[in-house]
């Protein structure tokens, strides 16, 4: 059972949406991890339970704002409703919005090996700092917001931590609910360095960078310098 009667989330890791156009051989990665997810709506849901009127109110809203930041389909208000009175169905299109969120998400490499995984990132679904330290300079501000509101999460979380860190975590995800899903060529997979080689990219420049150094001889992941640099320059020479 994916959601309880009182709206607790399992924390599966449910399939993506279809219409976010995941490329072939690469996979949805989460920022914000989703065991911090799940640990977090879940507290607030038994919390809310456990809460005397006053803050069982505040909960009520922070969850109806929760439910609108994360972009479920349908009515937040409704939602609640069906927390309220223990009423959630197993399956509903909360499920999918718990677990994944377009500003909460950056496409890269799957752990098949047959792929060889870049060097330079051993294991990105272990340490997501890494790729993400390496992204243009225009998701900076959202990975600084992110990194954040996974702190005041993680503070909410520890034995007897403040409810007003709910209040200062969503302030910091509202910033960035507008945003899309970090797309794999804004990422320096191929070590392009120093990193400001990459930065300083166009996004049509990074695209081609990217797709010169994807579809070269070689594993799909590890190409050479030569091949890298062969990449940048064509990217360039093709316009901004």
């Amino acid at each position: 059972m994916a959601l309880a009667p009182n709206g607790a989330w399992d924390g599966v890791r449910t399939y993506e949406p279809p219409e976010w156009n995941i490329r072939d051989h690469m996979v949805a990665h989460h920022i914000i991890d989703r065991q911090t997810l799940f640990r977090f709506w879940n507290r607030m849901i038994e919390q809310r339970a456990a809460s005397n009127a006053m803050q069982r109110a505040y909960l009520d809203g922070a969850i109806t704002s929760y439910v609108q930041i994360i972009g479920c389909r349908g009515s937040a208000r409704r939602i609640l409703h069906l927390i309220q009175n223990q009423q959630m169905p197993p399956h509903h299109p909360l499920e999918t919005a718990l677990c994944w969120q377009r500003y909460n998400v950056f496409e890269g490499p799957t752990g098949n090996p047959d792929y060889g995984r870049p060097a330079h990132f051993p294991d990105p679904a272990a340490n997501l700092d890494s790729p993400l330290g390496r992204c243009a300079r225009e998701h900076n501000i959202r990975v600084g917001r992110l990194r954040r509101a996974s702190e005041y999460m993680d503070a909410f979380l520890v034995p007897h931590g403040p409810i007003s860190a709910v209040h200062w975590c969503l302030a910091q995800l509202s910033q960035v609910r507008h945003l899309d899903i970090i797309r794999v060529y804004d990422i320096n997979w191929y070590g392009l360095v120093p990193l400001t080689r990459f930065t300083a990219l166009s996004e049509p420049q990074r695209q081609r960078f990217f797709e010169g150094c994807y579809n070269a001889p070689g594993l799909t992941w590890r190409k050479t310098p030569e091949q890298v640099e062969q990449a940048r320059a064509a990217a360039i020479a093709a316009g901004p």
